[in-house]
């Protein structure tokens, strides 16, 4: 049990972690796995079996290929990509190989299948990276549509639920995600599973509530009980009384009103209320991205996550597919810049052809910049494609985990290699285009005068910034209450930083998550961050929130926070100063 959210008159049952926005109420349905598969029958000929498992295969290849096609028709390309990477696991001599060396010595393909990828999921689940523990769910969806195929299943089917409700589950698979009915599961509840999951990251493009990390939650919500939840807050509520729930019918309505007020602020200047303007910007991953970006009226691209595009393929993109992508999100963005970061690997993202040994700390080791310097040909063709791309003069590259100036003065070497290199090219067309760093790293917070001498801009990437401040793995759950930017050394930090930007005339902005949070947007405004970048769908509701702000306050407000005594009245300072924002 826990304590009160803040943001509910109401007890929840439960403080979990909520993926995915939004509000729910409605009866509790209970989808459990199939029950295990029989592996008691004697096995046929090995030549038997092996047809058996090849049948079976080509079917989920074949269900793959139309689970590829429905989630780019309904729900975009880029989540496409999770399904094209399925596609590919399941190729993989590395997993097939196994299993059809069990089945030519006797055992039953279930039972060759099923030991097969306990090996391999247990590789991934034992892994420190959280991507990469996210990842063996991907396997399990695998091995349960080879059961399926192998052994049919009578029992209830998540597509075939036809009762309004809010869906439990000990987890889900992206697949089984995708093929929810959205008209009626109004809610999901899991145990496992986080917010890097495909199954979290499909919940939130379709627009479905979604909270994880409930413990023994099928034997702790019964069947049909009238549950409520916030996919925001993640907050569970058990058997709410009538007048929690319709507060929290209330609060559905309300959110669907709010979407439809901020329609209002499209096409309007994003300023405070005395005319300070803001740049807000949109994080993206790809060409679907910035078409949301577009239709949120995002003015422009403050983060293109371009690792997306190496992710889920055998080998790097080719330097015309990398241009054709930058291309059609410099064209879509047209006269709004569009900041393009070089590729971001390692950590948390690993990639299966980029081939960097085992670490200790991936997070300190050899990432992003520090293994594109390594790999100069991977480096220098993704350069060249951003500039071929460039053909409206609204790019501007930036390199991650820089650490020092001196690094950022290597890069500019390198980007004018490539561009006198492309000058060889009758097609080339050079057009202006921005070098900056992105800051998170705390040692590059001091050197602003000597990073002006290679680049004309600076985004700080606070979830990193943040880590490397506190010594704090971010994806630790146990240290979750010391990952918070209510730290005053940290604001002091990002103040001095902005301080230190615009006194060497460094074009200043935030491409972190805590660009797009509310209660500190004042202080951004404050310290001088004149770019934000978020997720494209809160432009509006920024757009919104700025024009109830001056400079003045946003002033007085952040010499309160930076004289608090801790991190405790620093929230209630601004949770008091939102309160007064909002009325």
């Amino acid at each position: 049990m826990s304590t009160p959210s803040s943001q509910h008159p109401f007890t929840p049952e439960w403080s979990a972690h909520g993926v995915s926005k939004g509000i729910a109420v409605g009866k509790a349905i209970h989808f459990r796995p199939r029950p295990p598969v029989d592996l008691g029958r004697p096995p046929a000929a090995p030549s038997l079996e092996q047809e058996r498992f090849r049948l079976a295969k080509d079917q989920v290849v074949q269900n793959i290929r139309g689970l590829i096609e429905k989630t780019a028709k309904e729900v975009g390309p880029e989540e496409a990509q999770i399904f094209e990477a399925h596609l590919m696991m399941i190729e993989d001599p590395e997993l097939l190989d196994p299993i059809r060396a069990g089945i030519e010595s006797g055992a039953l393909p279930e039972k060759s299948v099923k030991e097969t990828f306990a090996v391999q999921i247990s590789i991934f689940e034992a892994s420190d990276s959280e991507y990469l523990r996210e990842r063996a769910l991907d396997l399990r969806d695998l091995e349960s549509q080879l059961l399926d195929e192998l052994q049919p299943y009578d029992g209830l089917k998540i597509q075939d639920i036809r009762t309004p409700g809010i869906l439990l589950a000990e987890d889900l698979t992206p697949s089984q995600t995708l093929l929810l009915d959205r008209t009626k599961i109004l809610g999901i509840l899991t145990e496992h599973g986080g917010e890097t999951s495909h199954s979290a990251i499909i919940a939130r493009t379709l627009g479905i509530p979604a909270v994880t990390g409930i413990r023994n939650l099928l034997s702790s919500i019964p069947a049909s009980a009238e549950i409520a939840i916030d996919g925001k807050e993640g907050s569970v509520f058990l058997f709410p009384p009538p007048v929690a729930c319709a507060y929290f019918d209330n609060r559905a309505r309300e959110y669907q009103a709010e979407l439809t007020t901020l329609q209002a602020f499209k096409g309007k200047p994003s300023v405070t209320h005395d005319q300070h303007s803001i740049r807000l910007m949109a994080n993206i991953g790809g060409v679907e991205d910035a078409k949301h970006a577009r239709e949120g009226d995002s003015e422009g691209v403050g983060l293109f996550r371009t690792e997306f595009l190496f992710m889920g393929r055998k080998k790097a993109p080719t330097q015309e597919e990398q241009r054709d992508a930058y291309r059609s999100v410099l064209s879509l963005m047209e006269t709004h810049e569009v900041v393009i970061r070089t590729l971001d690997v390692g950590g948390d993202k690993p990639i299966d052809y980029i081939r960097i040994p085992k670490e200790e700390n991936p997070f300190l080791g050899v990432r992003a910049l520090r293994y594109c310097f390594q790999d100069l040909l991977l480096f220098k063709t993704q350069i060249k494609a951003m500039l071929l791309a460039n053909e409206w003069g609204n790019l501007s590259i930036m390199v991650p985990m820089v650490s020092r100036a001196s690094e950022a003065a290597q890069v500019k070497r390198i980007v004018e290699e490539c561009h006198q290199e492309l000058h060889l090219d009758p097609t080339y067309r050079a057009k202006p285009f921005k070098l900056g760093a992105m800051v998170e790293i705390p040692s590059l917070v001091f050197e602003m005068k000597e990073l002006r001498e290679s680049v004309s801009f600076v985004s700080v990437g606070t979830n990193d910034l943040m880590q490397y401040s506190f010594a704090v793995d971010r994806m630790n759950p146990a240290l979750k209450n010391l990952y918070t930017p209510y730290h005053l050394g940290f604001l002091r930090m990002m103040k001095y930083l902005a301080d230190e930007a615009i006194r060497h005339d460094l074009d200043l902005g935030i491409c972190g998550e805590l660009g797009g949070q509310d209660d500190l947007l004042p202080l951004w405004v404050a310290m001088g961050y004149r770019k934000l970048s978020m997720t494209p769908t809160e432009v509006l509701a920024k757009r919104r929130l700025l024009s109830r702000l001056t400079v003045s306050t946003c002033n007085a407000i952040l010499r309160e926070v930076l004289d608090a005594k801790d991190g405790q009245q620093m929230k209630l300072i601004l949770t008091e100063f939102m309160k007064g924002v909002s009325n």
